[in-house]
């Protein structure tokens, strides 16, 4: 065997091993960013219209009764952020159907970087106390 052949070898192995590792990476980076969620506290204020509207998929078909929220949340460190969640009322043909929350309501959201992941209604004794006074 030469030594170009065997040049060529090492350079083949150890680009298909960084392929390999980079995709790993991106894969890897991808389910953090999109899957793994911190809890937030959110409360849903006191004036806020929680009127059900008809809800549409992104090719305009009716998915019956919802809401969007758009809600202020903490996390257990006390950092705001913006969080956009959509709830399907009953009669809605989404089988997360579920009770919109009403204002005053205290929500336990579980949210990645990039979509909330889920979320629930919880008893305002089970808000961090730290957090209770933000949410007002």
């Amino acid at each position: 065997m030469s030594t170009g052949s065997t040049i060529t070898r090492i350079i083949v192995a150890v680009v298909v091993v960084g392929l390999i590792g980079g995709l790993g990476f991106f894969g890897w980076q991808y389910y953090m960013d999109r899957y793994v969620g911190t809890d937030y506290y959110a409360r849903v204020p006191l004036n806020y219209d929680v009127t059900p509207k008809t809800m549409h998929s992104d090719d305009g078909t009716d998915l019956g009764p919802g809401k969007e929220y758009t809600l202020k949340a903490y996390n257990l460190k006390g950092e705001l952020r913006e969080l956009n969640l959509t709830v399907y009322a009953p009669g809605s043909t989404m089988a997360s159907a579920r009770e919109l929350p009403r204002p005053g309501e205290y929500l336990c959201i579980k949210a990645s970087r990039q979509i909330v992941i889920s979320w629930q209604t919880v008893p305002k004794s089970a808000v961090p106390s730290s957090l209770v006074e933000r949410l007002g």
